[in-house]
């Protein structure tokens, strides 16, 4: 007799099948086998993956991904409309910050360092894991693991992937170490706490898309960061996230982030850079000036890979977009 348990995973839906047997092990039909290592220790083993071990009896594993015809949640909603990460590749103030912001959809209070070079690899950590899991907590969801190639995942974030000491030193440990308070257009909060829980290498893996043997990273996703996925309106775009990498200009891949959760969208420019944070009270003139030029200078790039216009029109800047082809919502990732 099998029982089928069907999980809301933050970027994926995990479907298992549990043997209710006596002495029966738990297996997918899509994932393999269930197999006992050398400590006794039961094992999900993936064709062609990387097993994750079921340490606790109720990890699972999640489905292998098929860019073709799907996409991964790789954010709420909310994490682009309201200003979690600074509208910049680089720190504003150094390594400790302290900021708050407020639009129509909510409001953040932030402790820490975090920009769009973090918001980059940790899209890129939900769109391409070499393996992902979603851990039980009483019977509800609680974090998730996601197994990476550090040198895959800094390429498609649009880092440099020679810089692996940099990207667990400074960018995963920065999103350990921040602190996010997010509530809603009521005042409820959503989100306390922090994104990613704990990160560490992982044992060396020769893996398909990989150049001879590298260490891995494993990477745990919060509770409360999963929970806030879980429930609010959720955004994929796995087939974006490479391009988006690859523009250079921070207020530019915030802009992109934020329109991307529109079905329909039409900003005067200023408008638009204002509720992303990305120009601020504190700005001078001339230097709000230089970000609405170097946004205006990735316009080719903004309407051929995502479908956003930016236009003058009376000596204004204007944006425009319709929901792209490769942007997919879900009322709950």
């Amino acid at each position: 007799m099998w029982e089928r348990l069907r999980v809301s995973m933050g970027c994926l839906i995990w479907e298992m099948e549990r043997s209710i047997q006596a002495g029966g092990s738990r297996t997918s039909r899509r994932h393999g086998k269930a197999e006992t290592n050398s400590n006794g220790e039961k094992t999900l083993q993936r064709q062609g993956d990387i097993a994750m071990k079921n340490t606790t009896g109720k990890l699972e594993v999640g489905k292998p991904i098929d860019y073709e015809t799907d996409s991964p949640c790789i954010a709420s909603v909310l994490a682009s409309r309201v200003a979690i990460f600074h509208a910049t590749k680089k720190s504003i103030h150094g390594a400790e910050e302290t900021w708050e912001a407020k639009t129509k959809w909510g409001s953040v209070a932030v402790r820490g360092r975090l920009t769009q070079t973090h918001r980059s690899v940790l899209d890129a950590i939900f769109a391409f894991p070499l393996a992902s899991s979603r851990y039980m907590e009483n019977e509800k969801p609680g974090p998730a693991v996601f197994l990476i190639s550090p040198y895959q995942i800094a390429k498609k974030a649009g880092v440099d992937p020679t810089k692996r000491k940099w990207l667990e030193d400074v960018i995963l440990e920065e999103l350990r170490v921040a602190s996010v308070v997010l509530k809603n257009e009521h005042g409820e909060t959503l989100h306390a706490g922090g994104i990613v829980s704990e990160w560490h290498r992982d044992e060396k893996f020769e893996h398909r898309g990989i150049v001879g043997e590298t260490s891995l990273i494993r990477i745990t996703i919060s509770a409360a960061w999963m929970k806030l996925m879980d429930e609010t309106l959720g955004v994929r775009y796995a087939h974006l996230v490479e391009k988006i990498g690859k523009i250079h200009n921070g207020p530019t891949q915030a802009l992109i982030r934020f329109l991307i959760t529109h079905n329909k969208a039409n900003y005067k420019l200023k408008e638009a850079l204002t509720l992303i944070r990305a120009i601020r009270p504190e700005m001078t003139r001339q230097a709000v000036s230089k970000m609405m030029k170097d946004v205006v200078a990735n316009k080719t790039a903004l309407l051929d890979d995502f479908g956003i216009s930016v236009e003058q029109r009376n000596d204004v800047w204007f944006v425009q977009y319709s929901k792209h082809k490769d942007v997919m919502f879900t009322p709950a990732c």
